[in-house]
């Protein structure tokens, strides 16, 4: 397995202990750990994931991604994590299990969301995700899926500010000489409501977001990987 950065692991796996904000405003809301449900419960999966790369030093990572929160898991990703070679193993244990997810995540499953992120990426670098791996975060604002059916609902403030200080602010913390972009405006609004400068990130649209905005939305991003690239000296 490729190794996360540890400093960064050390945030990270504090979602695997599970994290205690399911035993606090997180599951008064109805965010619940939830990694093996019933086969035919599949999109009622939850664990905190999302992530990905930041798998050298600190120094390494020179873009962070920022995303709202992970979708639905689908039959791939239960399957994942209930394999009978993975899941005993890797649930009893937060730092495996941050791994697996760290190296499950390839934006390669397909849809026009993991295309945009690779497009996003490669124009930054001019490399795959893959050959940069290291150079980059890619992560979310809340580490959970919103409850109930629909993937793309509110989430509640009170959620949004737990997992926020929890992870967020820590990651911000220790990638804060990186390139941040908040990517759509529901990760826009929480990097704002964290307090984030506005100065440290620059916004584009969501990898997913709806046709009728296409045209704006590459624009958003070939304007990104201009200003990155001019940044980075690449």
């Amino acid at each position: 397995m490729t190794r996360m950065n540890k400093e960064l692991a050390d945030i990270m796996k504090e979602a695997y202990g599970p994290c205690g904000g399911f035993r606090c405003v997180c599951g008064q809301k109805g965010v619940l750990w939830n990694p093996k449900p019933e086969p035919e419960k599949t999109r009622e999966m939850n664990i905190p994931r999302g992530f990905y790369g930041a798998t050298g030093e600190k120094s390494d990572v020179k873009l962070v991604l920022v995303l709202a929160e992970p979708g639905k898991p689908d039959k791939e990703e239960w399957k994942y994590y209930n394999d009978k070679d993975l899941s005993d193993k890797i649930l009893s244990d937060p730092d495996k299990l941050l791994e697996a997810h760290n190296n499950y995540v390839t934006f390669r499953n397909g849809g026009v969301f993991h295309e945009n992120i690779r497009y996003i990426v490669k124009g930054c670098f001019g490399k795959n995700i893959e050959e940069v791996k290291n150079n980059i975060w890619i992560t979310e604002t809340v580490l959970c899926s919103v409850p109930g059916r629909s993937s793309t609902g509110p989430m509640t403030r009170e959620v949004e500010d737990e997992c926020g200080k929890r992870y967020l602010k820590k990651q911000y913390d220790l990638f804060k000489n990186a390139f941040w972009v908040a990517a759509g405006r529901k990760a826009e609004r929480r990097l704002k409501l964290l307090e984030i400068p506005s100065r440290q990130y620059t916004y584009i649209y969501h990898p997913s977001c709806r046709p009728i905005y296409k045209i704006a939305a590459k624009k958003s991003w070939d304007d990104l990987a201009k200003v990155f690239k001019k940044w980075g000296n690449i």
